[in-house]
């Protein structure tokens, strides 16, 4: 979270306005816009002292960074859920840009340990099939993890809710992907 989203959500919740959060941290109103804003940058002492002033702390801790397969399966799992193919895509999109310019050893070690599923399995199978899909590209060997049964769909699932592209993804789709029953259009996959 940035420190403008973080100072802002903070003072919204202590239901104070820039000004009466100014006086409390004793800076201008000015300021405070321009922090919440993203104009100016807070130091961390200054984030501090203006959280501070609204009732709260803050606590730092490190977290593991996602990797774009990480981000993917989250993303993906997220939109299958609200039935929003169109934002499922973009985080596939967004995965084949940016394996394509990792070199192929780290496109390997990104791939290769298994994700969580999804909570779907034409989600999971979709994953599979554009990891597969990805690793050939790369020039690297397919994780053992894309070919288990929960990674293949008994019935054929057209990602595109619109009947009329049907036909042309049953032909543009990745061998990868049709080989699981998920049908999408290549071009999908590679503009984000």
């Amino acid at each position: 979270m940035r420190a403008s989203e973080v100072l802002r959500a903070v003072r919204r919740s202590a239901g104070l306005t820039q000004q009466a959060l100014a006086e409390r941290a004793g800076t201008t109103q000015s300021a405070i816009a321009a922090y919440e804003s993203g104009a100016k940058q807070p130091s961390v002492a200054t984030l501090d002292r203006l959280v501070g002033a609204a009732g709260l702390r803050v606590e730092w801790r490190l977290a593991a960074v996602p990797t774009p397969l990480e981000r993917a399966v989250d993303g993906v799992g997220a939109a299958l859920a609200r039935g929003d193919e169109s934002e499922m895509v973009r985080y596939l999109a967004e995965l084949v840009v940016d394996l394509d310019r990792l070199p192929p050893e780290e496109v390997r070690t990104i791939i290769g340990a298994e994700p969580d599923p999804v909570g779907d399995q034409r989600g999971d199978a979709l994953i599979a099939g554009v990891v597969e899909w990805v690793a050939h590209r790369a020039g690297v060997p397919a994780p053992s993890w894309t070919r288990g049964p929960e990674r293949f769909l008994d019935h054929w699932w057209f990602v595109t809710p619109y009947r009329s592209l049907h036909p042309s993804a049953l032909v543009e789709s990745p061998a990868e992907l049709a080989n699981r029953g998920v049908f999408l259009h290549q071009s999908s996959l590679e503009s984000v």
